[in-house]
């Protein structure tokens, strides 16, 4: 029903009743729902997008204006669409390396970067509190739909194949994986290059996604027979 990496998730929901929208609230009468393509370029799995909380009113207008890099098609724009974890440093160009930090002692997820061996703090972090309760909320019953796909003459079709059903763990084991490097934040902020917003900052969203092979370390697997 739509062409692209949402099409099997849209098409999957439209078949059951659900409306598309943009709303923080589970997919489906509270259960969270994530399909994924069975293909062996299969990797990550998108958790969910939170915004930073930090220091600034605007911390994505921070983000661009600090770690951003100029558009392909006009050097003028900036834009800055890069996956970071709490691992290993990511190089961004300009010297500058990205890392994530779990800060325990002040709560919060903290994204820094490094300019040569000086660390620079851009106050732009996530409190604990925050992602515990959207965690919570979003995520608390997964349903894992996987599909086979085919395209037939420029148009993606799915066979949705088998479904799981995930509880989510204690938010110290999600904290754990973040600093393990085992779940990253991907950021999508690029400019808008038509139309009456051409040139402005364009937020796609600040996704937190895990590695499909790793799931079950952040969710429980129901086992369905014992229900």
């Amino acid at each position: 029903m739509r062409n692209g990496p949402g099409g099997i998730g849209y098409t999957f929901e439209t078949y059951i009743g659900k409306k598309e929208d943009t709303f923080f609230v589970p997919d489906y009468k509270g259960i969270e729902i994530k399909t994924i393509r069975i293909s062996k370029n299969t990797k990550y799995i998108h958790l969910l997008s939170i915004t930073p909380d930090g220091d600034y009113l605007f911390p994505i207008k921070r983000v661009l204006s600090e770690l951003g890099y100029s558009d392909s098609t006009n050097p003028e724009w900036k834009r800055f669409y890069v996956s970071v974890n709490a691992k290993t440093y990511k190089s961004i160009g300009n010297n500058k390396r990205i890392k994530l930090f779990v800060n325990y002692s002040e709560e919060k997820v903290e994204l820094f970067y490094f300019k040569g061996d000086e660390k620079q703090d851009i106050g732009v972090s996530w409190s604990f509190e925050i992602l515990k309760e959207r965690i919570a909320f979003k995520l608390s019953n997964l349903a894992l739909v996987t599909a086979y796909t085919k395209n037939i003459k420029g148009t993606e079709y799915f066979n949705y194949n088998s479904i799981a059903f995930y509880k989510l763990k204690e938010f110290t084991t999600f904290l754990k994986l973040i600093e393990n490097g085992l779940i990253e934040i991907t950021f999508k902020i690029r400019t808008f290059k038509e139309g009456p917003k051409k040139g402005k900052m364009r937020d796609g969203g600040t996704d937190f996604s895990i590695e499909y092979e790793n799931l079950e370390l952040l969710f429980t697997k129901i086992d369905m027979e014992t229900i």
